[in-house]
């Protein structure tokens, strides 16, 4: 069977760059079809205050491993020689394999007090699978970078494939073996780590099969030295205004409001990253392709944005007039408040699904100062928000999420403004 692939992943290698992108959206569809249609068989078995306890673990798991290869791992494409970015997976994967170490020595010897001060003691038990976690995704995220620049696109989408497939049948295999709250979803998600990692880790042997390269690792890490400087800032304010949310909501209320709360971001936030990753890269290409011919842009941001706003429109509006009804249809009754927080967080997510798409185009017209900016506005005004939520609405999450709506339409209303200006700007370049 992996012949076969491999021939087939062969042939998709000498096909053109259009085939490559239609293979890693269909790719990505399948993927995060397999993640819906899961969450939807899942959120049958589990709990509300599971996913409330799942999500706290999978958001410090990813906030920790955006800094576990130091953001090296992102610059594995770029070196001229294939010897040089083969040191740097090296280099990235020995840098992931020190923190992970690091990380198990801290939860040894302080890994129960502090969870205890944190008030988030239902993650006791699985607190040893945090360094197995870091070190499964910094390897994964490592090795993916590397499939990407040999073309191994086939391959990325059979490894993401596999990671979905994986989560949910560990999920559901470990549902009636792991009793304790959010405990299957836990090993079941680390189960989809290791699952995701086999078929990527065979399609990057090239980069072991001249030996450690110990001389080139440092000069190579020292030439790609400003990505953990400049670029791991960024990377991990963008993770933070993610995943500390996740962590926070079960904390400040209740697990079962952080796992009813975690369900409707994750189906929305679906939606978000699919057409982030797969109409968000063409239309990068296509801007900077435009920028390089010195043609104006703002027509096709503004033809995307409609097309979006089309789109999405219906869907939003349905969920706004009737989320308790769409989510007790899809997951069942527990989940009836899970579906009225998706009915407030509609509101805010419209603007997301519109803006977050073109976004790349702050990095085509290298603006990268004001995506930092925008970077450091959504994590204060993230935090702003849960310092709120901790000492006013701890008794009503419904006016917290209200704010939180409110903030995140705001937030990229101003972002798709800024964009607006800077399209707009280059077209007015062009005219004199």
């Amino acid at each position: 069977m992996l012949r076969i692939w491999d021939r087939f992943s062969g042939r998709m290698r000498r096909k053109s760059f259009f085939a490559n992108t239609v293979t890693m959206m269909g790719g990505t569809a399948v993927a995060q079809g397999i993640t819906f249609l899961g969450t939807l068989i899942l959120a049958r078995f589990y709990l509300p205050s599971h996913f409330g306890v799942f999500s706290m673990f999978t958001g410090l798991v990813s906030l920790i491993s955006v800094w576990s290869s130091l953001r090296y791992e992102i610059a594995v494409t770029l070196p001229e020689r294939d010897e040089d970015a083969a040191a740097l997976v090296q280099f990235s994967i020995l840098i992931v394999c020190f923190v992970s170490l690091l990380i198990l020595v801290l939860v040894i010897a302080a890994g129960h007090q502090v969870l205890t001060k944190l008030r988030m003691e239902d993650l006791l038990p699985w607190l040893f699978l945090l360094p197995l976690c870091i070190l499964l995704v910094g390897s994964y995220n490592t090795l993916y970078n590397w499939c990407l620049r040999s073309q191994r696109f086939p391959g990325i989408v059979l490894a993401r494939t596999a990671k979905s497939l994986s989560t949910v049948l560990g999920q559901l295999i470990a549902y009636p073996l792991v009793t304790l709250p959010g405990g299957g979803l836990i090993c079941g998600y680390a189960i989809g780590l290791m699952g995701g990692l086999g078929p990527i880790l065979k399609r990057s042997r090239a980069a072991f099969t001249g030996g450690i390269l110990w001389s080139r690792m440092l000069p190579v890490a020292s030439r790609y030295s400003d990505f953990p400087k400049k670029a791991g800032v960024g990377a991990f304010l963008d993770t933070a205004s993610l995943q500390i949310p996740l962590i926070a909501l079960p904390v400040i209320f209740s697990s079962h409001v952080g796992g009813s709360f975690a369900i409707a971001d994750r189906l929305f936030r679906g939606a978000v990253d699919f057409f982030s990753a797969t109409l968000g890269q063409v239309f990068y290409q296509r801007v900077a392709g435009l920028r390089r011919a010195h043609e104006e842009t703002t027509s096709l941001l503004l033809k995307t944005w409609k097309l979006l706003f089309v789109f999405f429109i219906g869907p939003s509006l349905l969920m706004l007039l009737f989320g308790r009804e769409v989510f007790v249809l899809l997951l069942g009754p527990g989940w009836a408040d899970a579906g009225e927080y998706a009915a407030i967080l509609s509101i805010g997510f419209i603007g997301q699904l519109v803006v977050s798409p073109t976004s790349l185009g702050l990095m085509a017209f290298e603006k990268l100062n004001l995506l930092l900016g925008w970077q450091v506005l959504s994590f204060l005004a993230m935090i702003t928000a849960l310092l709120l939520g901790f000492f006013y609405w701890r008794q009503d999450i419904k006016s917290f999420l209200w704010f939180w709506s409110c903030k995140e339409a705001m937030l990229y209303l101003l972002y798709g403004g800024i964009l607006y200006h800077i399209h707009q700007g280059h077209k007015e370049s062009l005219a004199v």
